[in-house]
């Protein structure tokens, strides 16, 4: 597991909600519309075919709605690490 915080300036971690292959995901609460979101952290650093991952899964769900897609909120690169803000439906990952 990768304890490693989400970006401070505007979400608040909670708890870790789990690790996946190529990134780890936390769940948060978006201190400025003050709602809770998962958030993805890729494990390896941006550029890559992970990142290019995330990127292309958070274009392509920004532009759906669809009650079976997980609305995209936010993406940004941080001290090397491209996050990603998604809808949290207020289920944990861990099985």
């Amino acid at each position: 597991m990768s304890a490693v915080p989400p970006p401070r300036a505007r979400y608040r971690w909670i708890a870790h909600l789990g690790t996946g292959g190529s990134a780890d995901v936390f769940l948060v609460r978006d201190e400025l519309l003050e709602v809770e979101r998962a958030l993805k952290v890729l494990i390896a650093g941006p550029g890559g075919p992970a990142a290019d991952r995330l990127l292309a899964e958070a274009r392509l769900a920004a532009r759906l709605v669809h009650p079976n897609v997980v609305a995209v909120h936010d993406l940004v690169q941080i001290d090397d690490r491209l996050w990603g803000a998604f809808a949290f439906g207020g289920h944990s990952l861990i099985r």
